[in-house]
């Protein structure tokens, strides 16, 4: 179903708007987010424009930042997905590498742990 431009422009628009000076988007409560700000900048990166870019690089700045002190597997791969989509090589290198150092092998398998919750609150088996 094709999306109208002027829906999807606003709503890039408040999400820019929602962003803090930080980079980050914060949860319900006020508190910062960083599988959130993810998720946010990887919508963005799929939808960018002239706009978004701003907003990509603080988020991309804080979630570099980020990964190097709290190597969650969840919250790396979406900041990698988001680089991957915004056609930044060097972050989405930085996310991939740090992803794979999380990884577990076990068995000829290969999971991960998420160390903090998902958008999805449970959908998920976490380990193995």
């Amino acid at each position: 179903m094709p999306l109208n431009p002027e829906v999807m422009d606003a709503a890039r628009a408040w999400l820019i708007e929602q962003q803090r000076s930080d980079g980050t988007w914060a949860d319900k409560q006020g508190n910062e987010d960083a599988v959130l700000t993810a998720y946010v900048a990887h919508i963005l990166a799929k939808t960018a424009n002239d706009k978004a870019s701003d907003a990509l690089k603080r988020a991309f700045d804080f979630l570099s930042e980020r990964a190097k002190e709290e190597p969650d597997s969840y919250l790396l791969a979406s900041y990698a997905l988001a680089a991957i989509e915004a056609g930044d090589k060097s972050a989405a290198t930085e996310a991939v590498n740090a992803l794979r150092l999380t990884a577990h092998q076990e068995g000829g398998t290969t999971y991960w742990s998420p160390e903090s919750a998902t958008p999805f609150h449970g959908w998920v088996l976490q380990d193995k």
